[in-house]
């Protein structure tokens, strides 16, 4: 088999193996293609038979238990006394056969067996009573599957109730006249629903299922094939068409068969074919190499000469003595080599000074590489023509290309801005060059800003233009990040210097109002009702209420004031305010709403949350209420990290619920941004807004631990973001109830830094039977309180006062006498925690403006000690 070694034997070898096998494996494999077609064809004819033959058998055996459902019902009809039998009983000797369990539905009653264990009847489906008042019954599958039928005992009295059947699996697809009619091996699969199916022998994979159910409705017989664990299987499918004879859904019938079983006559022509082949290969390849042995000796001879030029042997000639055109190629042959061994040895010595020159080039080139590809800096190298030449590695870094994306390409590939003076892209590269900082341009389409200096170098009669590129894309960033940083803490402290103004205004209001509001209450106690200046009074007193709601609005945005919290479910809250917008809306503003299903809940004052989205609800409505728009509003959760916590200002890391409202209006410009959330600035005309909108959700949203960002351009709309931290668990206050009999006969010693609140307040007390000691200063009522520490049952304190806080009175009168209780009224909101007002002694904590009764309740229950 020597001479098989060259690659003419073989290639001669394989021509007498395909013109000799090529025919007879043709003929071979269409042959068995026409007969497993054949056979396939068969097999589908035979599986769509099979299933509607047992679809048929299966619908023979349901009329047959119907038949004898009704021949029960007519049993019970002639026999009304029917007793029920005991809970998993066993049936009577003379029970149906083919029927578990038979059991009689009456309205308004128990199921009850009559034979079986008891089970309740199924729901009916639509049309069900009236198919059974016409004397037809109802087939109803349930989970499991279990197979109900039903029939009415009596279509002229529907009371009479309905007797139903659960059916024995067995008698529908394991009688022998179903399993006659399926092809061996084959498996049987029943369903009416392809996610439950009644039977199956075998496994059908859901794609299966879908093509079932994608084929026309007509069409109630068909094929179709699926492969499970490597096995490919055929089936015939056929629809048992149920409506008409028990209102129930069609039943498919599934009949399957695999392929081996199919193709097994195939199995002979298999094993024998390949030993045909395997002795035809025999015979041509001996008579084969007999050939080539002869042909290809002198080739032979000639490539072993061809082996000993390439290693330089030119001592041992060719010899060859065929007698024919490979002894003239011989010869020939030799006197080449001859030829050669004279050329070579020139060469030699040629190579040996090339080497030398080559050495030493390539070391220059090595050394200037290494600089160039380590440079921190990307350098380009263009062409007289605007071509790029070369491209390092920092370069590739820079822009994303590789070396052998732009490698004579022009250079302004890598400009995203070219001056328009440039004429041809040399030109663009020098100009960008001569700028120092440019916008290049990335593969993936970005830019990228960076420094750029372009240089030029003469190489013999050209010229070559060197750019030094520096990527200064994190500089910028950082000193766009610092102003971004600076601006917020802008906004915050003007925020912030604004809260502190008013809620210093808030205090000194809330200090008048609840003069106004206390002597009021006086003024209305002692003038009758039916006396015209008592209407004057209560017009007075609802002004005075309205004012206190806007001091309280003041406190909400500067942050000084506590609500109620609860859990809220945002998702409810979102939906009572767009059912409130819904209704007030124009038509030509569109309303979308979408939310998270599991959106968690937070803690928060439910009412300042309905006043934040009614707000912005209402914002949104006048930016878009002249050309109309779309109003979205939607809910998520959203995880926010260290990073993401930058962009939001005074938010840790944690996970918060997220409300977004966004318009299709005219949008804002930068200006307006800067102050929209400052109290009384409105770009409404006059009349339309008080300018408190967006001051007051500012205020609601930060005093929930909460943030607020807004993205908006002018004619790109506005979208509001709220973040507020998800609820970690529930939290209530318990409200205690109110106090009917405000009077008493306690002494109070009460301390305001307002004469006119220390006299309203004492005449009050004075007035439901107290014995009241009125103070204007802290340190007058500390000495009081030191002469005598037992004369007084309670003291009302106000919180901020010159000279010495309530709290630090308090102090001191709790040092002298620890159990003396102390109630602590404020104008400034909540200024402590519940937490700190306990642990400083104080028993109820007021927040001004006080009505009298407000005052009179907040006594009563701390001297009987229900301030709890």
């Amino acid at each position: 088999m020597g001479s098989l070694r060259t690659r003419v034997a073989r290639r001669f070898l394989g021509v007498l193996l395909v013109s000799a096998f090529l025919p007879i494996g043709t003929l071979a494999v269409l042959s068995y293609t026409r007969v497993a077609t054949q056979l396939d064809l068969q097999a589908r004819e035979r599986l769509r038979q099979a299933s509607k033959a047992a679809g048929m058998a299966t619908l023979g055996h349901l009329n047959a238990l119907n038949d004898e459902l009704g021949a029960i019902a007519s049993a019970v009809r002639a026999d009304p006394r029917v007793a029920p039998l005991p809970p998993r009983s066993a049936a009577p000797p003379d029970a149906p056969t083919h029927l578990r369990a038979v059991s009689l539905a009456r309205p308004g009653g128990p199921p009850v067996a009559l034979s079986g264990d008891v089970f309740d009847p199924p729901p009916l489906p639509p049309g069900g009573a009236d198919h059974l008042r016409s004397g037809g019954s109802v087939l109803v599958v349930r989970d499991g599957p279990l197979i109900l039928l039903g029939r009415a005992v009596d279509v002229m009295e529907p009371r009479r109730g309905t007797v139903w059947a659960e059916l024995r699996p067995a008698t529908l697809w394991n009688a022998q006249d179903v399993l006659s009619v399926l092809p061996p091996d084959a498996g049987l699969c029943a369903f009416q629903d392809p996610n439950a199916p009644l039977y199956c022998r075998r496994i059908i994979p859901a794609s299966a299922f879908q093509q079932i159910a994608r084929r026309p409705a007509a069409n109630d017989a068909g094929e179709l094939e699926w492969t499970i664990d490597g096995e490919s299987y055929l089936a015939g499918h056929w629809s048992l068409f149920l409506r008409s004879h028990f209102l129930a859904p069609s039943w498919t019938f599934v009949v399957s068969e695999s392929k081996a079983s199919v193709l097994a006559a195939m199995n002979d022509f298999k094993r024998t074919f390949p030993l045909a082949m395997l002795l035809s290969l025999w015979v041509v390849l001996l008579l084969g190499v007999m050939q080539i042995r002869r042909t290809t000796a002198p080739l032979i001879q000639l490539q072993a000469g061809t082996r000993r030029i390439a290693r330089r042997d030119f001592t041992t000639p060719v010899a060859v003595t065929s007698g024919d055109e490979f002894e003239d190629l011989a010869a020939s042959f030799n006197s080449m080599a001859s030829q050669l061994e004279q050329q070579f040895q020139e060469g030699e010595r040629l190579t040996a000074a090339l080497r030398r020159a080559s050495a030493s080039l390539q070391e220059s080139e090595t050394r200037l590489g290494t600089i160039l590809e380590t440079a921190a800096d990307g350098v380009i190298t263009v062409d007289e023509r605007g071509l790029i030449e070369s491209f390092n590695r920092s370069a590739e870094r820079i822009f994303g290309y590789t070396r052998e994306q732009v490698i004579q390409r022009p250079v302004t590939m890598l400009l995203a801005e070219q001056t328009p003076q440039a004429g041809d892209a040399l030109a663009a590269f020098r100009l960008a060059g001569g700028d120092g900082e440019v916008l290049g341009r990335r593969q993936d389409g970005t830019t990228v800003p960076m420094e750029l200096a372009v240089s030029e170098a003469r190489l013999g009669d050209r010229s070559i233009f060197t750019g030094f590129a520096r990527d200064i894309s994190a500089r910028k960033q950082a000193e766009q990040e610092r102003a971004t940083l600076e601006a917020q803490l802008r906004q915050a402290q003007k925020l912030e210097t604004i809260g502190t103004l008013a809620g210093g205004i808030a205090h000194d209001f809330n200090n008048i109002l609840t003069a106004i509001m206390g002597y009021l209450d006086l003024a209305l106690a002692e003038i009758p009702p039916d006396h015209r200046v008592h209407a004057d009074l209560k017009e007075i007193q609802t002004a005075a209420y309205r004012a206190r709601d806007l001091v309280r609005q003041i406190l909400v945005f500067s942050h000084r004031t506590e609500r109620e919290r609860h859990v809220v479910d945002l998702g409810l809250l979102v939906e009572e305010v767009l059912k409130l917008l819904r209704a007030s809306l124009p038509t030509t503003i569109e309303i979308r709403h979408s939310a998270d299903p599991a959106m968690p809940a937070v803690l928060a004052d439910s009412t300042q949350i309905h006043q934040v989205v009614m707000n912005l609800g209402t914002n949104a409505y006048h930016a878009m209420r002249e050309t109309g728009g779309v109003l979205e509003i939607a809910l998520d959760v959203v995880e926010l990290g260290l990073k993401m916590s930058g962009a939001t200002p005074n938010l840790p890391p944690g996970p918060y619920a997220r409300l977004r409202v966004r318009d299709t209006g005219h949008g804002m410009d930068r200006a307006t941004l800067e102050h929209m959330f400052e109290p009384f600035f409105t770009t409404k005309p006059v009349g339309e807004g008080t300018g408190l909108g967006l001051s007051v959700v500012h205020g609601i949203v930060t005093g929930h631990d909460g943030a607020i960002t807004v993205e908006s351009a002018p004619g790109k709309g506005s979208t509001f973001t709220i973040f507020l931290p998800v609820a970690a668990a529930e939290a209530a206050r318990v409200v205690a109830a109110d106090v009917a009999d405000l009077t008493g006969q306690e002494r109070i010693l009460v301390v305001d830094d307002d004469p006119a609140i220390a006299r309203v307040s004492e005449r009050a007390l004075t007035r439901w039977g107290y014995r009241v000691t009125a103070c204007t200063t802290s340190h007058e009522a500390l000495a009081r309180f030191r002469a005598s520490p037992t004369a007084f049952d309670l003291i009302l304190t106000d919180y901020t006062m010159p000279g010495m806080t309530g709290v630090q009175l308090a102090r001191e009168l709790l040092q002298l006498r620890p159990d003396v209780p102390v109630i602590l009224a404020t104008g400034l909101g909540e200024a402590m925690t519940e937490e700190e007002r306990r642990a400083l002694g104080f028993r109820a904590y007021l927040t001004k403006p006080l009505s009298l009764r407000e005052i009179g309740t907040a006594v009563r229950r701390v001297l009987d000690h229900t301030e709890e």
